[in-house]
């Protein structure tokens, strides 16, 4: 049986083939910070966090640009910072926040367009047998 770690490296994989995600760079140090206080692994946490280099990953660094949004989103929203980056990057490139964080989500609602991670999953579609061979064309 696969540790929770592998199960969620199995989904990653599934899902950075099928969706196009784009994060800020302040992902990194969020994802080996919370491997390291779970893991209790400082070694697997950084080696996680420095072999991210997805094919559907594109990691955003923080500019002037980015920051400026991000502090206006901070202030009127109430973000915390970090909220508040990834708030901005969704603004910025125009997609879809996918959070569990309910408070984040309530109160950027009016700036960018929320979804949970269940919806988000939900919103994939994958063809089915008879689409994939016969093309789309022939779809029932």
């Amino acid at each position: 049986m696969k540790s929770g770690m592998l199960r969620a490296i199995d989904s990653w994989n599934y899902c950075q083939d099928a969706v196009y995600l784009i994060e800020p760079m302040l992902l990194l140090p969020e994802v080996t910070a919370a491997i390291a206080r779970v893991y209790q692994d400082a070694e697997l946490a950084t080696s996680v966090a420095t072999n991210m280099a997805l094919p559907h990953l594109t990691l955003v660094p923080m500019n002037e640009a980015i920051a400026d949004i991000a502090i206006n989103v901070a202030a009127h929203q109430r973000l915390r910072g970090s909220d508040a980056v990834y708030a901005a990057v969704a603004r910025r490139y125009n997609t879809t926040l996918v959070t569990l964080d309910q408070e984040q989500a309530t109160r950027m609602g009016s700036v960018v367009t929320t979804q949970s991670p269940a919806a988000a999953v939900a919103a994939l579609t994958v063809p089915d047998e008879q689409e994939s061979a016969d093309g789309p064309e022939h779809a029932a």
